[in-house]
């Protein structure tokens, strides 16, 4: 293959090249929701849409045995109120629970929690995470420290292509709640690097370009 013909062809793969590791660094937007559930009245709180029609609210709480465990999601359901720009590999925040009040209380069996990622950029979908919450909390009773093992034990990870998200387990198997505090549910988002549909394109056309450059030269050759 002549001087001439190599170099196109290493322009041409260095394009296409190019193009899909711009898809590595892609950025992504998202807004979080969530809800309660259980069969008691204190925590039934049913959403408010489906996964694909996400809650209205980003906030939700859970009350019972003196205690109120409150959810408070990242951005604004909305235009305009949103975090951006995050990049691929970024530490990302989906919100906090807090916990407020005073007793002692074993979370009942049937407590379950579901966080949507909602997400808007580089294309619309929603990663799913939901668990259990279990545990027992004891505050202000005299003679008695402090004490929470609460946990919410949701799958680690999930995604809404072409971001996957994991989230970042304070304690193993969960995300451990303190007694009259805040747990902040973080993530790592990752953009999936396969190739975009542009990047497929390029390299194809590249190909068919490099293979009518090749019979021409045979022709010339022959000639």
């Amino acid at each position: 293959m002549s001087g001439r013909i190599l170099g196109r062809v290493v322009v041409v793969a260095g394009a296409a090249l190019a193009l899909g590791a711009s898809s590595a660094s892609a950025q992504f937007n998202y807004y979080t929701t969530g809800y309660f559930t259980s069969p008691f009245g204190t925590c039934n709180q049913a959403p408010l849409g489906t996964i694909t029609t996400p809650p209205a609210a980003n906030s939700a709480t859970c009350t019972g045995g003196g205690f109120t465990l409150t959810f408070t999601g990242a951005g604004t359901p909305g235009a305009g109120a949103i975090p951006g720009g995050f990049s691929s590999g970024s530490q990302v925040n989906f919100g906090n629970f807090n916990l407020s009040g005073s007793g002692n209380v074993t979370v009942p069996a049937g407590v379950f929690f579901t966080l949507l990622v909602n997400q808007i950029q580089p294309t619309t979908g929603t990663a799913v995470f939901a668990g259990a919450i279990t545990g027992q909390v004891t505050v202000g009773i005299p003679g008695t420290p402090n004490f929470s093992n609460l946990i919410w034990s949701p799958n680690q990870t999930a995604s809404a292509p072409p971001v996957s998200y994991s989230l970042l387990f304070n304690r193993p198997g969960g995300i451990a709640i303190p007694a009259n505090g805040n747990a902040s549910i973080d993530a790592i988002g990752t953009v999936s690097s396969v190739p975009e549909p542009a990047s497929l394109t390029l390299m194809g056309t590249g190909l068919l370009a490099i293979g009518g450059l090749v019979r021409r030269q045979r022709r010339s050759r022959v000639s």
